[in-house]
């Protein structure tokens, strides 16, 4: 990326994709600052949106309004919604754009801030609003994390129904007689561009289903019958699928299941990203395929964005036998 901005300094391109670089590699301040760029790029990814209000940069928010909009995917949202607490602590008011799904666990989780869905008709209205400042909810990293040292150590942001999830608890342990504990499972990611480097073939889990006291939940979203069938005959044990839960639909159903858990194997998707903000202990399994997303960053065995989730990166098989270790911590 060097070279290509030496030869072309406005190669917003090469500036954007070295920024990721800077971040993954641990060098934040530089890398959002470049990241904070990418509206300029043609890359369909970066959608601008326009607004009437300054873009904030990091000053005081006392007695201030902001908008945090979303920006990028569901996973993409959870992670960044991290620092809304601190928006929430330090602005005047704050509210948040987000993904329809995400908003009944967005309103019990984040109480004083304002929580819309992200659509047309929310978008226009918000535009006949007086903010007195705009970010993207990833731009909020510019600011709040611009060192390891601005990350927080708490447990969970994230808040589950507290009922809903007692009910999902009691109705998988009673699916059992000798399992003691419950540990979700998830394999797949659906990203159109890196989906299948992040992913595992369910199969390879087949050896670790056969844990003597653990019974465990299907957490996978999509389509997984006939995978979730084969690999019951293989294990010769039952990967519990709920079909009330669908977590493409409902994301609130989806973080009462997980809470419901005493931990969770996955790799790098959505529900890692749910199970991590609800401080659930999570192993991320990073297959090395050198297509991690910038925030697992490139080396490390825990995440300064979660502190419930431990990170094994490797080949497939190495990776598969560090989910036994995991389990017998839990």
């Amino acid at each position: 990326y060097d070279n290509a901005l030496n030869l072309d300094p406005n190669n917003i391109e090469a500036l954007v994709n070295r920024g990721l670089a800077q971040l993954a590699g641990g060098h934040l301040a530089k890398g959002w600052d470049e990241y904070a760029r990418r509206f300029e790029s043609s890359h369909a990814l970066y959608t601008k949106r326009q607004w009437p209000w300054p873009v904030w940069q990091g000053t005081s928010l006392e007695s201030k309004s902001i908008l945090v909009w979303s920006d990028q995917g569901i996973g993409d949202e959870i992670l960044y919604g991290g620092m809304i607490p601190e928006i929430i602590r330090t602005a005047g008011s704050c509210t948040v754009e987000c993904a329809p799904r995400l908003v009944p666990l967005y309103q019990r989780s984040f109480p004083e801030a304002e929580i819309i869905p992200l659509d047309t008709q929310t978008t226009d209205n918000l535009r006949r609003r007086s903010f007195d400042y705009h970010s993207s909810a990833i731009d909020l990293g510019r600011w709040c994390r611009r060192s390891f040292g601005d990350f927080p150590n708490r447990g969970h942001y994230l808040v589950a129904d507290s009922l809903r999830t007692k009910q999902l608890r009691q109705r998988y342990l009673g699916q059992t007689t000798r399992k003691t504990k419950l540990m979700g499972l998830s394999w797949r990611s659906i990203n159109p561009l890196i989906g299948r480097e992040k992913s595992i073939d369910l199969e390879y889990f087949a050896p670790i289903l056969k844990t003597h006291n653990i019974q465990w939940v299907n957490l996978q979203y999509g389509d997984t019958q006939r995978e979730v069938e084969q690999v019951n005959k293989v294990s010769g044990v039952q990967l519990i699928s709920d079909p009330e839960i669908n977590s493409l639909s409902n994301l609130d159903s989806a973080a009462a299941q997980i809470s419901a858990l005493d931990g969770l194997i996955t790799i790098s998707n959505t529900t890692a990203h749910l199970s991590a903000a609800l401080g659930v202990p999570t192993l991320l399994l990073l297959p090395d395929r050198k297509k991690s997303l910038w925030y697992w960053f490139s080396h490390g065995f825990y995440s300064p964005w979660y502190r419930s989730v431990s990170v094994v990166r490797g080949e497939t098989s190495y990776l598969i036998s560090k989910v036994s270790d995991f389990t017998q911590k839990i």
